[in-house]
């Protein structure tokens, strides 16, 4: 079914208190739980993901942009659960244009030196597998 890791943390997250993304168990439908539409509810099945993913799946959801599976997994590999990038996206782009630049700037750009604006964006991307110079 693909959501392994979801009530994996459903169940977890009751003992925990922890969680990313919201569910609402008292839902009559899958849809109604995870607060997605059918769409993005499949899309979580396809990457079978997490909490954060379905937080990330719930705000871009709010905010109108629609992820396909690889661009999510490639969000999340890169940025992590990190809303506010998606809030302040530019929604005349695609969301992969946006990612694939932020993600180049950020190799010419390394932790620590200035680089105006995008010097600061830099410092508040989480770097996921990168060490910082």
């Amino acid at each position: 079914m693909g959501l392994n890791k979801i009530a994996k943390g459903i169940i977890n997250s009751r003992y925990s208190g922890y969680q990313t993304g919201k569910v609402n168990i008292k839902g009559n439908t899958i849809y109604e739980i995870l607060g997605l539409t059918k769409v993005n509810t499949r899309i979580l099945q396809a990457v079978d993901g997490n909490h954060d993913i379905l937080r990330l799946l719930q705000v871009a959801q709010q905010i109108g942009l629609q992820f396909k599976p690889e661009q999510l997994k490639e969000y999340y590999e890169t940025f992590g659960c990190n809303t506010d990038l998606l809030k302040q996206a530019n929604r005349k782009t695609t969301l992969h244009k946006i990612v694939k630049y932020i993600t180049k700037e950020s190799e010419n750009y390394p932790i620590g030196e200035q680089g105006g604006v995008l010097g600061v964006l830099i410092h508040e991307i989480p770097r996921t597998g990168r060490s910082a110079n």
